[in-house]
């Protein structure tokens, strides 16, 4: 099985951002059996959102929740801010 190295998966959403004209995204990975998600954004002011509502530290655009959260789950916490 082939696993994408980070810069690729980095790259790819930086792209997607730039070419849909976002201020800033993310991308929410979810691994159902360790029970987490892992959410990348490049962006800062994405990043201070996100640490806001889902309190949770990013290093390196990357951060790790100790719990499975969706995108729909996210999206509403941030439609609360």
């Amino acid at each position: 099985m082939f696993i994408a190295p980070k810069f690729w998966i980095e790259k790819s959403i930086q792209e997607l951002i730039k070419n849909f004209g976002c201020d800033w995204g993310f991308l929410n990975f979810v691994d159902l059996k360790a029970k987490r998600s892992t959410i990348y954004t490049p962006s800062k002011g994405g990043q201070e959102i996100l640490r806001k509502v889902l309190n949770c530290k990013f290093d390196n655009n990357w951060a790790t929740l100790e719990k499975p959260l969706l995108r729909k789950q996210i999206m509403a916490k941030l439609n609360n801010l």
